[in-house]
């Protein structure tokens, strides 16, 4: 299993920067200019960090984060930027004016700064895990126990409203809006990151629900275990008697218990 770790995390990390420099190529062709493969010095932090890990770690990732992807994020980006620069350039000369719309460099620097935050979801690796808090994290209150129970829901909440979907409805909204530029896609994006939004808001109004259900019967639960002690009472009779009557039992008394009583 150990030789298929290695060979998984190196053949990984081989395809990153193959993927990489075929972008810093692409770049040198489009720009026609020899200095633009400087730009393959990014790959310096990766190779590093592939030696870290073959080495300390024996190709195994860390949990939470994955700085392999991280880093191949950060050499590839300058290289998609430049090329659709390139592109955005080209298609201003071709037309000799700048429209309203998919040709203002404004624009087209604000959707290019959006996808690359979005981009910084794919090193983050959150598994939904669900565990019971000690008491003594529960006996703090609503923020503690919400923090504590639901840590992993509320990271991958997050990343959805804030890194996802929330950012990319946000421009699309202000496309059709403020641009004016309304087409078939756009609209059917602009429908589903709407829906996944409303959906995370409903999920985490659920997660607060529940948290706020946990509390409201951990009091209750504390009364009920006050009421049926767990322990018997020790009886007046002496060894031999209790030793002798197999008979003698304890009362179970008829009436509800005070808490039930009230709701508890």
């Amino acid at each position: 299993m150990a030789p298929m770790v290695l060979l998984n995390a190196l053949v990984t990390r081989l395809l990153f920067g193959l993927h990489s420099l075929v972008g810093v190529w692409r770049v040198t062709e489009v720009k026609r200019d020899p200095r633009f493969w400087l730009l393959a010095l990014l790959h310096f932090p990766l190779l590093l960090e592939t030696a870290l890990t073959l080495k300390r770690r024996r190709g195994r990732g860390y949990p939470g984060f994955s700085p392999a992807i991280f880093l191949y994020l950060i050499s590839i980006v300058p290289s998609l930027w430049l090329l659709e620069m390139h592109h955005e350039t080209q298609v201003q000369h071709a037309l000799k004016f700048v429209r309203r719309g998919q040709n203002n460099p404004a624009l087209v620097y604000a959707i290019l700064t959006i996808w690359t935050w979005s981009m910084l979801q794919f090193p983050l690796d959150l598994a939904v895990q669900h565990f019971v808090c000690p008491s003594s994290v529960t006996s703090k209150g609503f923020t503690s126990l919400f923090l504590c129970q639901y840590s992993a829901d509320l990271w991958n909440i997050g990343i959805s409203l804030f890194i996802q979907d929330g950012p990319f409805l946000i421009v699309r909204l202000l496309l059709m809006t403020y641009f004016k530029v309304i087409n078939q896609m756009l609209v059917f994006f602009a429908g589903k990151n709407f829906l996944v939004v409303a959906l995370q808001l409903y999920r985490l109004i659920v997660l607060v629900l529940d948290v706020q259900a946990s509390l409201r019967e951990k009091p209750c639960r504390l009364k009920g275990d006050d009421n049926f002690p767990s322990q018997p009472k020790e009886s007046g009779l002496s060894p031999r008697i209790g030793e002798s009557e197999t008979t003698e039992e304890t009362a179970i008394p008829l009436e509800d218990s005070p808490g039930a009583a009230k709701g508890c």
